[in-house]
């Protein structure tokens, strides 16, 4: 396909009026009619209907809008210089990642941001139909305690394994090692989703039934009312580190045989080789090398 026609179709689906697109482009308006024609036997497809004063997509045009801008976007990257620099950087990179998953590569993202002033990063906690988000461009990484995505599409890259840590208030607990059966005789305060009802499962499969009598939505609350209660809670080590640095908590290593967890980043494909998005990357990279693995305890 004509490259051309690509720039006229972004620019009629953004637009919405002929005039307007044919303005943006620095074209005639009989010229953007005419693309447009092109556009419509190509596609088989109306791609913009009238309505008054402007026009209105097409549901196929609407589906072609989101790959679209993706494909723009890589080939304006392609014809960028080769050596990216990211203090000349300009663009949004959106990351899907939990509250904890976040905290990892925290510290090197706030660094990344003193150098690229003119790239946004939007961190977002919402993982619902991640898989289509990551395809049509919503998302651009993906980072969470979840099995690595295995469709063809993607890539995903495993960042590190934590082992899983016993946080309590401090004077809660005199033993170093917390054993299986104070840990299954305590009350627990729990975060929802991901890593623990995995957690859950395979307690139930040894025969540990928790007690759970909170449920959070995060680690951040989670390890707040531990601080304060008599309520076990249950973390990757990078994250107990983190919260018993700002709480009165305290770390205690298992008695018993627990599965270590398992930090992923994933992307979709068509964002493999740009130079931005790989920078990124290498941002999340970075920051869970430095993540704790485990207990100083």
């Amino acid at each position: 396909m004509d490259l051309n026609l690509l720039l006229v179709l972004h620019a009629l689906l953004t637009e919405r009026h002929i005039t307007r697109a044919a303005s943006r482009l620095n074209m005639s308006q009989p010229a953007v009619s005419h693309a447009l024609g092109r556009l419509r036997a190509l596609f088989n497809d109306r791609i913009l209907i009238r309505c008054g004063q402007e026009m209105r997509p097409t549901s196929r045009a609407e589906e072609i809008a989101g790959d679209l801008e993706v494909i723009l976007t890589d080939i304006s990257h392609i014809l960028e210089r080769p050596n990216f620099d990211p203090s000349e950087a300009e663009g949004k990179i959106t990351i899907c990642a939990t509250e904890g998953a976040i905290t990892v590569f925290a510290d090197a993202l706030v660094e990344a941001k003193a150098i690229a002033r003119s790239v946004v990063f939007e961190l977002s906690s919402e993982q619902y139909d991640i898989e289509r988000r990551l395809k049509s461009g919503d998302v651009d990484i993906y980072v969470d305690t979840q099995p690595m995505l295995t469709s063809s599409e993607f890539h995903s890259i495993e960042l590190f394994r934590n082992d899983l840590i016993c946080v309590m208030r401090n004077g809660n607990g005199e033993s170093d090692r917390i054993s299986r059966a104070d840990y299954a005789s305590r009350d627990h305060i729990m975060i929802a989703g991901g890593t623990n009802d995995r957690l859950t499962h395979f307690l139930r499969e040894i025969g540990i039934m928790r007690n759970t009598t909170v449920i959070t939505p995060g680690y951040f609350s989670a390890a707040n009312i531990a601080s304060k209660s008599d309520l076990l809670l249950t973390l990757p080590a990078a994250l107990a580190a983190h919260v018993c640095e700002i709480f009165p908590l305290q770390q205690r290593r298992f008695a018993f045989d627990l599965p270590e967890v398992a930090l992923t980043m994933s992307w979709h494909s068509r964002r493999d080789s740009n130079p931005l998005h790989r920078w990124a990357r290498d941002i999340i990279v970075a920051g869970a090398r430095t993540a704790p693995t485990v207990s100083a305890a």
